[in-house]
């Protein structure tokens, strides 16, 4: 158990007094007289039935031992005293526990002082005489008794932990002030335990600055799953995981609770009625009304009562609440009287009371109060709407049926955050409203509409649109601003989801222009609906084509949606620019953003959000580029689950293109051209955005040429805004006229995108194209040429499929004689052969399969994973030095220089999956 003796520990005696009650001496003829009640107090307490015991709070016990005091200090019902008493059972020798069990009897100086001594006595450690006489028959002295008992005590013959059970009721300052003196000046070989419902007001600060105080409180005390599960079965109760962990926060590990509720259950003879356990009723509410409630004064009880109507309190909200103040120093005493009132630990200056306590608390409202309850309700929902919680604000007016107020709130705070991860607990509040509530005012139907929203419903939306415009006659200028942003906004969300861009960007436009107009205070949301107007623009003007102004707008929603708290509207803009940085032929850009969207999604269980397409599709079509085909199948699944949920015109179409890129890269145009078919059928080209159009256009365009028809039989494309986009288009056509031997019209085709790339992927095609073009007309030099700056572009973005989309054998053949011509070329080109020629190399030249020996292919294995050089070493059982050189071989074999260019030339040459 530690130092001075303290490392075992000795059974306490347990000890009674007389049958009759008669008093009795303790200890020699000379001892202490008590009476049979008082030396009662000197034995340990039985333990309940079904006691668990918790080796991890023995544990923390025998630890404090080790230091001069342990403080065990929570409220009613945490299992101190029974936990103390079971612990002081496991004690062995030479250390011996005395216990102390103290009532209002004990609080007078000679009968606490007096029952301190008998109780150490009985632990056989004190010395015959010296105790006794030292505090009770000693010579005259100007000495306080507790510093005459402080060196008696240090005659202590062995170690001894004194407890002191129910300390509160010790309340006399002389006895107070005396043992504080005690604490300073504590004799080596005496410990104290100390019990009691709140802190005592002794010097416990000190001790903890010195590190001589251990305190154990409620957050120790309470039970855990494998704790509680064991205490049922003591009852007769064996729960499911899902039940018992339903129990455990119902009472958040307290012990007299979890004793009640296995008594309510064995009760009913039902086990699975835990959620129906609760603290305003039978034997919780009587034992909390005993225990908490009767302690408290009346103001106090009456405060309890008003405030427990919010899950989570300070002391400006409770002072709004009871029309008070000092309500933040009110809620401090209860906390510090472990009155069931709890610190919340994130958020200081916050508190929360134990949920069967506001059970309690909640229903003495209804029944003491009942016309009290929607008053109370209104006040916090007032004070919320100040403080820009709407979520709160809205759920307590909801409770107090206050139906008007909930639409002026909705409009005013939370229209946006039907875009947040708040949307189904917005939803959930709003499906309270009565249906004959709606039509009463603009900002009731506007609710309406929202409903309608979360249940993707948008073709309801416009009707309750219109109904709202016509209640918002009787609004003035004002009044009236709010209610019209949030409807156009609405118009934004149905133009959206159908796919019409024009009616996007003009409502996009209406609300921004609306915003200028408005005051913050007159609007507390405005920044989160100007964040969904720019977002919302910027998707539309990116569908129709105008990428830099669409750019502009989406990093401009970016960085309002961050600050505004918007989750799903940055997701949104995050993917719509990795889509825009794709149309560049910028990939790492476009990589780097979808995945920030991706992570962020991920983080926030956004993942399967329509919001969270857009990055599917740009990775999809970044990894098709890529060739890595597997990654972009799953990738692409990702996104049509989420898409699936939502469905949404233009993200739609857009999945579809890149499911046909996909396919097409796999060699599959046959497939390709049937799910762009079913595009076509399910679209009105007529009113199709221009990008998804070309997108589509040039997807036939593809499939065309992959089907070997020569020229494109490709519908019609509108004129695109942005270069990039024709850029595309006029290589696909280059490469028809290349299939149809038109090498004059194909080159000059290319010129515009070779003297001036907008999208980099087309570069990279022009420069093959045109390195194909002057191999046919016998211009090594230029075909040379033009393949070095094909891959310059497509090393730096790792773009990798227009290699093996064009006359692949012949584009090898050019690669290869590239690489006689230069040796020293990059794993990139060695990579990009590999996947023309699988298992392939230079003519004559050995496979590197052959030349990699049995440990390195077990090595190169390992490379697509997480694991490092040690970990590799680990599982192969070698050296990590053994494991460094085989890699030095693999990559000097592979001609690389970094892993993931080994993994890229591996699965080129087909030695990996």
């Amino acid at each position: 158990m530690g130092v001075d003796g303290f490392s075992k520990q000795l059974p306490g005696t347990a000890g009674a007094g007389r049958p009759d009650g008669r008093a009795v001496r303790v200890g020699p003829p000379d001892g202490p007289v008590l009476s049979g009640a008082a030396v009662a107090k000197l034995g340990r307490p039985r333990t309940p039935p079904a006691f668990v015991a918790r080796p991890r709070l023995f544990r923390l016990l025998d630890g404090g031992t080790r230091r001069p005091v342990t403080l065990i200090s929570a409220g009613a019902g945490w299992g101190k005293t029974a936990l103390a008493a079971s612990w002081a059972e496991t004690v062995t020798p030479p250390a011996a526990v005395g216990w102390l069990g103290l009532d209002a009897e004990n609080d007078r100086p000679d009968t606490f002082w007096s029952s301190v001594l008998a109780a150490i006595r009985r632990t056989g450690m004190a010395p015959d005489d010296d105790l006794v006489r030292g505090v009770n028959k000693g010579p005259a002295t100007r000495r306080a008794p507790v510093e005459r008992i402080a060196v008696a005590l240090g005659r202590l013959s062995g170690p001894v932990i004194l407890v002191l059970d129910e300390l509160d009721a010790v309340v006399d300052p002389r006895i107070l002030r005396d043992l504080g003196a005690l604490l300073r000046h504590q004799p080596e070989r005496l410990r104290l335990v100390l019990i009691a419902r709140q802190d005592p007001p002794l010097p416990l600060h000190r001790l903890r600055t010195a590190g001589w105080l251990t305190e154990i409180r409620a957050p120790n005390l309470g039970f855990t799953m494998a704790e509680a599960a064991e205490l049922l079965v003591g009852h007769g109760l064996q729960l499911a995981d899902t039940e018992l962990r339903t129990l455990l926060d119902r009472t958040e590990g307290w012990a007299a609770g979890l004793r009640l509720a296995a008594s309510y259950l064995t009760a009913r003879g039902d086990q699975y009625a835990t959620a129906r356990f609760t603290g305003d009723r039978g034997a919780v509410a009587d034992y909390l009304m005993g225990e908490v409630l009767a302690h408290q004064p009346p103001a106090v009880r009456r405060f309890l009562i008003h405030t427990s109507i919010v899950d989570r309190l300070s002391g400006d909200l409770a002072d709004a609440m009871v029309a008070g103040a000092h309500s933040q120093a009110m809620l401090e005493r209860l906390e510090r009287a472990n009155a069931f009132v709890v610190g919340h630990g994130a958020s200081p200056g916050w508190f929360r009371y134990h949920p069967l306590l506001r059970d309690l608390l909640r229903h003495l409202l209804q029944v003491e109060e009942p016309g009290m309850a929607p008053e109370l309700h209104l006040r916090a929902a007032r004070w919320y709407a100040r403080h820009n919680a709407p979520l709160k604000a809205v759920t307590h007016a909801a409770a107090a049926g206050d139906w008007p107020l909930v639409g002026r709130l909705v409009v005013a705070g939370f229209v946006p955050f039907i875009l947040s991860a708040d949307r189904d607990a917005l939803a959930n509040v709003l499906r309270e409203v009565p249906p004959d509530q709606f039509p009463r005012t603009a900002e009731l139907k506007i609710c309406a509409a929202l409903l309608l929203f979360n249940a993707r419903d948008y073709g309801g939306i416009p009707r309750q649109v219109a109904d709202a415009r016509l209640l918002l006659e009787h609004l003035g200028s004002t009044g009236r601003r709010p209610v019209e942003i949030a409807l156009r906004s609405l118009e934004l969300a149905v133009a959206r989801a159908r796919g019409d861009t024009t009616a996007l960007i003009a409502a996009a436009t209406d609300v921004l222009g609306l915003l200028a107009e408005v005051r913050l205070e007159e609007l507390p949301s405005a920044l989160q609906y100007r964040a969904i107007a720019v977002d919302n623009k910027g998707v539309g003007l990116l569908w129709n084509g105008d990428l830099d102004r669409a750019d502009q707008y989406l990093r401009t929603a970016l960085m309002g949606a961050r600050a505004a708290r918007l989750d799903l509207v940055e997701i949104n803009a995050t993917g719509h620019l990795a889509v825009i940085e794709f149309l560049r032929g910028s990939l790492r850009e476009a990589r780097k953003l979808a995945s920030a969207a991706g992570e962020l999604a991920r983080t926030r269980g956004l993942t399967g959000s329509l919001q969270a397409v857009a990055a599917h599709t740009a990775l999809t079509m970044v990894e098709v580029e890529s060739n890595n085909l597997a990654e972009a199948e799953q990738t692409l699944k990702h996104g049509f689950d989420a898409h699936r949920c939502d469905p949404e015109l233009a993200q739609g179409v857009a999945l579809r293109v890149a499911q046909v890129r996909l396919l097409l890269a796999r060699g599959s145009p046959a497939a390709a051209e049937v799910v762009l078919g079913q595009t076509w059928q399910e679209v009105d080209a007529a009113t199709l955005a221009p990008v998804l159009l070309r997108w589509l256009t040039l997807a036939q365009a593809e499939i065309d040429l992959a089907a070997g028809r020569g020229r494109p039989q490709a519908r019609t494309g509108p004129e695109c805004v942005d270069e990039a986009l024709a850029q595309r288009e006029r290589v696909s056509l280059a490469r028809a006229d290349l299939a149809a031997g038109d090498i004059e019209r194909a080159d000059a085709r290319l010129a515009s995108v070779r003297d001036a790339p907008t999208d980099l992927v087309a570069a990279v095609e022009a420069w093959v194209v045109t390195a194909l073009l002057a191999d046919r007309q016998g211009r090594a030099v230029r075909s040379a040429d033009a393949l070095v700056r094909a891959v310059a572009i497509a090393e730096r973005e790792g773009i990798r499929r227009p290699f093996s989309g064009i006359d692949r054998s012949r584009t090898a053949d050019l690669i290869e004689r590239q690489r006689w011509l230069a040796p020293d070329s990059s794993a990139f080109v060695a990579g990009v052969l590999g996947e023309l020629r699988p298992g392939g190399g230079r003519p004559g030249a050995q496979s590197p399969a052959a030349e990699l020996s049995t440990r390195e292919m077990e090595v190169l294995r390992y490379l697509p994973t997480m694991f490092n050089a040690g970990e590799i070493a680990e599982e192969l059982h070698v050296s990590v030095n053994t494991v460094k050189a085989h890699l030095r071989s693999i990559y000097r074999k592979l001609e690389v220089s970094r892993r993931r260019e080994a993994v890229v030339r591996a699965r080129g040459l087909g030695l990996l999956g």
